[in-house]
C-alpha cells in the first residue's frame, strides 16, 4: 500500500540567524479538504520521532494555508518528515519527505481531495509513486524540480473544472486544480461537494449566537460567531502570529497576494492583515517591503547589505561611497560589501569620493625585478622618458629597467646616464639602483631622489685621469682617455619610503642619457 496520497511539496527558505545552535524547521498545510470534517487531526513526525499532533479547526481556510508545526535546533543535513492526516483514526492522506537543512526551512504540504482512493503507482511508471490532481506522479516532483513533473493541469483558475456546487470555487494553486469553499454558506456551516450548504456534526464548542455571514472582523481570521464577535487573545499576538478564536496562531505561508484569503496581503512569506505593522517602524504591511526590519520602509534610507531598504524595488542605490560612511571598512558598496575593489583605495576617508585613489601602475604591474616594467633603450644623444606611479598599497616596490647605450665616440663621450624624481609629493618616494643585475648596486647601501652615471667629463680622481672627454679612438695620447663603450642595463626599485604616509599623489621620474638641463 503506497504511503503517499494527494501531496505536493513546496519548499520556500529563510535565511538563518549566525550563531543559532541548529536550523527552524516550520510545516505548514494546504488542503481543500474540509478540517474536522474530512480529517480531524494532523500528525508529523521528524526523524522517526519528534512527534507532534495538531487539531485542525473547522472554519479555517486550509486553502490557503495553515501552519501545522515547528521545529527548533535541528542540525544541517538530510531529515525525514512524515505527515499524515486522519479521520476518526483511520488514514486519509500521508507522505514521507526528505528535507536536506542547510539553513531555516518552511515546507508547505499540498494535498488534493481529488486524490483520495488513488493507490499509486496504477499502471504508470513503477518510479511514480505520488499522487498528485488525480493523477500519479514521481514522487520528487516540486516547484523546485519542475524536470519530474508532468506538464501542469493549470495555470489559472479558468482552466481547473467547474465544481458541482455553486458554493464551491475552482482554484488553481502551483499548477494544480483545487475545490474551494466560497464562504458563502455562513459561518458555522460548509459546501460539501455532493448536497451543497451543510451544517456539520461537530464536538460541542460552546453556544453560539452570531449565526450570520463572516464579519472579517479585525483580528484577521474566521469569525466564530461567538456573542461580541471573536474573542481576544491576551496576551496580543506577536511578530507573524494572527489572533484566531482566542488563540495566537501562526500567519500562513504565501508567495504572492493571491495565496492569501479576505483582506490578507502576503509579506515575508506570510499572509497578514493590510494594516498591520509587525516590524514597529510605523509603515503598515500594505506600504511596507519588509516586515520584520525596522529600517525598512518607504523613505527609508538606504544602505550597504544587498537589502531594499526605501521599499522602492532596488537595492543598495545611490552613491557607493555614502552607502558605506558609517561602515567600519568604508569605501564603497560592492554587491551588498563595503571595501574597496583591489587596487584602489579610500585615502581620503571622504564618503562622497569612495575609493577615490587608483594603484599606479596597477598591483601586479612591475612587481619584482624578475617582472620590470621595461621602458626600453636610451641613447646619450639626449634622449628621456617619464613615467608616473604612486607604489600603492604601502610596503610595495615597483621596479623598471633600461639600457642606456653609449654611441660610439671619436672626441667627446656624451654619455651621461640619469635617474631622477621630477615631482617627489611630500618628499615621500625613494629608490635604488643596480646596474647590469639586480643584484648589483650602482652605489651600495644608497637610497636616491637624483642618481647618475656619467662618462662625458675628464678629471683626475685619486690621482687616476677618469671621463672620456676628450677622448680617443687608440692608445698613444697623452692624458686622453681611450674612448670606451660605456652602455649598461639598469635595475630601479621605487618605493614609498619608510614613515611616508599613505597618499595618492604620484611622483614622476625621469630617465634619460645624454641630458643636461635641470627637472
Amino acid at each position: 500500500m503506497t504511503r503517499s496520497v494527494g501531496l505536493l511539496v513546496f519548499l520556500a527558505t529563510s535565511v538563518a540567524c549566525a550563531g543559532n545552535p541548529g536550523h527552524e524547521l516550520s510545516i505548514d498545510l494546504r488542503t481543500d479538504l474540509v478540517a474536522q470534517v474530512e480529517f480531524d487531526e494532523i500528525l508529523v513526525t521528524l526523524d522517526g520521532s519528534n512527534e507532534r499532533m495538531e487539531r485542525p479547526m473547522f472554519g479555517l481556510d486550509y486553502v490557503a494555508g495553515r501552519r501545522v508545526v515547528e521545529y527548533t535546533g535541528i542540525s544541517s543535513g538530510t531529515h525525514l518528515v512524515h505527515m499524515t492526516l486522519r479521520r476518526a483514526g483511520a488514514t486519509v492522506a500521508q507522505r514521507d519527505v526528505g528535507v536536506t537543512l542547510t539553513q531555516d526551512l518552511a515546507i508547505t504540504v499540498v494535498i488534493t481531495r481529488d486524490c483520495r482512493g488513488v493507490s499509486c503507482p496504477n499502471g504508470g511508471s513503477a518510479t511514480d509513486t505520488a499522487c498528485l490532481g488525480g493523477t500519479c506522479v514521481d514522487p520528487r516532483c516540486t516547484p523546485e524540480t519542475p524536470e519530474f513533473c508532468p506538464e501542469e493541469p493549470c495555470d489559472e483558475n479558468s482552466e481547473c473544472p467547474l465544481p458541482p456546487q455553486s458554493c464551491l470555487v475552482r482554484t488553481c494553486l502551483f499548477g494544480t486544480c483545487f475545490v474551494a469553499d466560497d464562504g458563502t454558506c455562513g459561518s458555522g456551516r460548509y459546501c460539501n461537494e455532493e448536497s451543497g450548504c451543510v451544517t456539520p456534526d461537530l464536538p460541542d464548542t460552546g453556544p453560539l449566537t452570531d449565526v450570520g455571514p463572516r464579519d472579517g472582523g479585525p483580528d484577521a481570521g474566521p469569525d466564530v460567531g461567538r456573542d461580541g464577535g471573536p474573542p481576544p487573545c491576551s496576551p496580543a499576538c506577536e511578530g507573524f502570529d494572527l489572533c484566531i478564536a482566542g488563540a495566537c496562531v501562526p500567519a500562513t505561508a504565501c508567495l504572492t497576494d493571491g495565496d492569501c484569503s479576505g483582506a490578507l496581503i502576503c509579506r515575508n512569506r506570510r499572509c497578514v492583515p493590510a494594516d498591520a505593522d509587525i516590524d514597529g517602524d510605523g509603515s503598515p504591511a500594505s506600504e511596507d517591503c519588509d516586515e520584520t526590519r525596522a529600517d525598512a520602509y518607504p523613505g527609508a534610507p538606504e544602505f550597504c547589505n544587498a537589502a531594499d531598504e526605501d521599499c522602492d524595488s532596488m537595492v543598495d542605490e545611490g552613491n557607493a561611497g555614502v552607502l558605506c560612511a558609517a561602515d567600519p571598512m568604508g569605501g564603497e558598496c560592492m554587491a551588498g560589501v563595503c571595501g574597496c575593489p583591489p587596487g584602489r583605495f579610500d585615502l581620503d576617508g571622504v564618503a562622497d569620493t569612495g575609493c577615490e585613489c587608483a594603484a599606479m601602475p596597477a598591483a601586479d604591474v612591475a612587481p619584482t625585478c624578475a617582472a620590470p616594467t621595461d621602458l626600453g633603450n636610451l641613447t646619450d644623444d639626449g634622449q628621456r622618458m617619464e613615467v608616473m606611479g604612486n607604489a600603492l598599497p604601502i610596503g610595495r616596490d615597483v621596479w623598471y629597467r633600461f639600457r642606456a647605450v653609449d654611441v660610439a665616440d671619436t672626441s667627446c663621450d656624451n654619455f651621461y646616464a640619469r635617474v631622477q624624481f621630477t615631482a617627489n609629493p611630500g618628499d615621500a618616494y625613494r629608490f635604488v639602483v643596480s646596474e647590469g643585475a639586480c643584484g648589483t648596486p650602482a652605489c651600495p647601501g644608497s637610497e636616491f631622489t637624483d642618481f647618475s652615471r656619467a662618462t662625458d667629463f675628464r678629471q683626475t680622481i685619486g690621482g687616476m685621469l677618469t671621463g672620456e672627454c676628450p677622448c680617443v679612438s687608440s692608445v698613444g695620447t697623452a692624458n686622453v682617455s681611450l674612448c670606451t663603450n660605456n652602455s649598461a642595463t639598469y635595475f630601479v626599485r621605487v618605493f614609498r619610503r619608510p614613515g611616508a604616509a599613505a597618499a595618492c599623489a604620484p611622483y614622476t621620474i625621469e630617465f634619460s642619457n645624454g641630458v643636461y638641463d635641470t627637472p
